[in-house]
């Protein structure tokens, strides 16, 4: 790795104006450490690593197939994931100077969009963009997963979710759930204009009524609107340091952890993952469900919670599951109307039973059925 970054930084442009930002700014760029580096040249790790970053992502954003780290799947995943540890982070404020030092003020694409293109994130529009403070790229990838959360809310300690019924004892009272699609990148030739605005990673929803649920008006039910989450290796390891960001940096904005503790609560058995898995919530790259109800229950130990987001999505779940006529309800749906021939051979049978008791009726009582002269 070593090789190609003197490689990287032999071709890159401009490399006396970058050294002496970097010395300008060797302070500054030190105070983004709470460790002191010595015993090598700081301002030479610093140049080299900004440049191999930059470097990189300018050939993954045109597509250079000829590049050996680029060319290999495997190794780019691997340097995707090395790039998301706190340990290895740059301040991102170095990255973008140096970035329009040796492009111009007005180089396209941004830095931000090699960033997004490069780890494969939905870059954020309008206002969006321009309220985001980024530190570095753990910071980058918490900004995008908050798009859609409502973020005014009190900011204080004390939000571990209690007492919430797991993903099947809500189900049994007749929640349903529904996997949301949050498309990370635009289709090729699809206007970003004409795309609606997307759903993001933590936009959980708690609707009353589902209109394409059931055609009969009082067997729908309430549907918990969750989006799609791809687990894969690296997935505990990025959650872990996006956490471990939120306790250090944003301890009353804990949006992350707070995400991470609804599932925990939804998820208490393999028979809870099971559930989401067949509604398409989790998409499952690990093989074990095992594995997965193990990770979310690891997650939140030792992590306190600010006020949840989801504080109004649980009060609702636990008064529904509370309600003892949505449990019987959801009980009649599974064990008469679960599919249609289930549904049409209970709606028959009650047809044959009404009937048989009107032609018992007429019998013992043909005076109920004749018109008087």
């Amino acid at each position: 790795m070593q090789k190609h970054k003197e490689r990287y930084l032999e071709k890159f442009r401009k490399k006396e104006k970058i050294e002496n930002f970097v010395k300008e700014e060797e302070q500054r760029i030190r105070a983004c450490y709470g460790e002191n580096f010595q015993g090598f040249d700081f301002i030479e790790m610093i140049v080299r690593d900004a440049v191999f970053i930059i470097e990189l992502f300018l050939r993954k954003y045109r597509d250079d197939r000829g590049d050996f780290l680029l060319s290999k799947p495997w190794l780019t995943n691997a340097i995707k994931l090395d790039l998301q540890l706190l340990e290895n982070q740059l301040p991102y404020f170095v990255l973008e100077e140096l970035y329009v030092l040796a492009y111009g003020c007005s180089a396209r694409p941004s830095f931000l969009t090699l960033s997004c293109k490069f780890f494969g994130y939905k870059e954020p529009d309008g206002g969006a963009k321009q309220d985001m403070e980024i530190k570095h790229f753990v910071d980058l990838r918490r900004h995008t997963m908050l798009v859609g959360v409502d973020q005014n809310i009190p900011k204080s300690l004390g939000g571990k979710i209690e007492d919430l019924p797991s993903a099947v004892k809500l189900h049994e009272s007749g929640v349903k759930f529904k996997s949301v699609k949050s498309k990370d990148a635009v289709k090729p030739g699809e206007s970003r204009r004409k795309c609606k605005p997307e759903k993001g990673l933590l936009n959980i929803e708690f609707e009353k009524r589902e209109r394409e649920d059931s055609c009969i008006w009082w067997l729908r039910g309430q549907v918990l609107k969750i989006p799609r989450l791809k687990i894969e290796d690296g997935t505990e390891c990025l959650f872990r340091n996006l956490m471990a960001l939120e306790q250090c940096h944003y301890p009353f904005e804990t949006h992350i952890c707070n995400y991470i503790d609804l599932m925990d609560a939804l998820i208490n058995t393999s028979k809870d993952v099971d559930l989401l898995v067949d509604n398409g919530i989790i998409s499952n790259c690990v093989g074990d469900h095992d594995s997965i109800k193990e990770m979310f229950n690891r997650l939140c130990l030792e992590v306190t919670p600010s006020t949840s987001c989801y504080d109004h999505i649980c009060d609702g779940l636990k008064k529904h599951h509370g309600k003892w006529w949505n449990r019987t309800k959801a009980t009649l749906i599974s064990v008469y109307f679960e599919n249609l021939w289930r549904g049409t051979g209970t709606v028959a049978a009650t047809i044959l039973v009404l009937l048989t008791l009107l032609q018992t009726i007429q019998r013992f009582y043909p005076e109920l059925f004749t018109r008087p002269k």
